[in-house]
């Protein structure tokens, strides 16, 4: 049972960590921070509290947090270019 219990708390943080790295761009690092670890408590998730806070509406967090989007390079709806001009 103690290896069930640590397999899932590894999993979960890797999720958490994964979905903080994804909104931090659009709400700030000490928002994602502050959301990730309000969703450790049993029974919370981090798109939950990122809509009852009213960070994000649920068509943009279904598209930041989109495996798919996930997974390229660069921030959505941003030109890196940008930064060098």
């Amino acid at each position: 049972m103690k290896n069930t219990a640590v397999s899932r708390w590894r999993t979960v943080s890797v999720l958490l960590t994964a979905d903080a790295t994804a909104i931090c761009p659009y709400v700030g690092y000490e928002t994602a921070v502050n959301i990730s670890k309000e969703a450790l408590r049993p029974g919370r998730q981090v798109r939950d509290l990122i809509l009852e806070k009213g960070l994000m509406d649920e068509k943009q967090l279904n598209t930041v947090l989109n495996p798919y989007t996930m997974t390229e390079p660069g921030i959505l709806g941003k030109d890196p270019m940008d930064q060098l001009r």
